[in-house]
């Protein structure tokens, strides 16, 4: 893990940058692209009938899973962002697909208060692509992560592979052992790492009691499985 940077990670700041991003259709062209569509690849293969995504922007993953005939009228999502102004970006952009998602503003790394959501827990998945690294605690997320995940859910989590340039990253890199340390502090066991492009993919569950024995035991190791998709680009 790299030394980090001057945390300018506000609402404010993100109302302003999302006000010049717009619509959540920018991810087709953006070095992110291939990321976020594995990420949707992932949704796809799991089993669930509801869904939050914490830390949501602009609602980039509910824009791309429309685009993909998602059924969302089968299946519910909840979108959570700090930023009042990137959710309604995205929550308009789906309206006139006739896709209707909740939004909630919250910081993600506060208790979240979910006594107004239709679904205050238990999710089948939670999703979180390209926040941790802008975050001074980013395991108070994580955190929240674990609440919010169904004792069978499955929570998938991206950040930058290897060293990151963006000024508003807080974390300049963020290792493997840093992550799964990170997971495991929160009660979360990763099962799978998964490296597209210059992002990587973590995929947790909550730890069972099965787990921690293991994790304890002297005699083994629990392994991390690298399943790599996409060959790493060169920086």
């Amino acid at each position: 893990m790299k030394p980090k940077r001057k945390n300018i990670n506000t609402p404010p700041y993100w109302d302003e940058k999302y006000k010049g991003l717009g619509k959540p259709e920018r991810i087709l062209y953006s070095p992110h692209k291939n990321m976020y569509e594995k990420i949707c690849d992932l949704i796809f293969s799991f089993k669930h009938d509801k869904m939050v995504d914490v830390g949501a922007g602009t609602c980039v993953i509910a824009f791309l899973l429309e685009k993909r005939n998602f059924h969302f009228k089968d299946r519910y999502m909840l979108n959570i962002d700090h930023s009042k102004v990137g959710l309604e970006i995205g929550q308009t952009r789906l309206k006139e697909t006739n896709v209707d998602i909740d939004i909630k503003v919250s910081d993600i790394t506060k208790p979240i208060d979910m006594s107004d959501m239709e679904h205050q827990d238990n999710y089948d998945l939670v999703t979180c692509c390209e926040v941790l690294e802008h975050l001074t605690e980013p395991v108070l997320a994580l955190k929240n992560m674990e609440k919010l995940v169904s004792d069978k859910g499955r929570v998938i989590v991206s950040v930058p592979h290897g060293r990151s340039p963006y000024k508003d990253h807080y974390w300049i890199s963020i290792d493997n052992e840093t992550m799964v340390g990170w997971h495991e502090a929160v009660g979360l066991t990763v099962d799978t790492i998964t490296i597209v492009d210059r992002w990587k993919i973590f995929i947790s569950r909550k730890i069972t009691k099965e787990d921690a024995e293991r994790m304890l035991s002297n005699e083994s190791k629990r392994r991390v499985k690298a399943d790599l998709c996409i060959p790493v680009k060169a920086e």
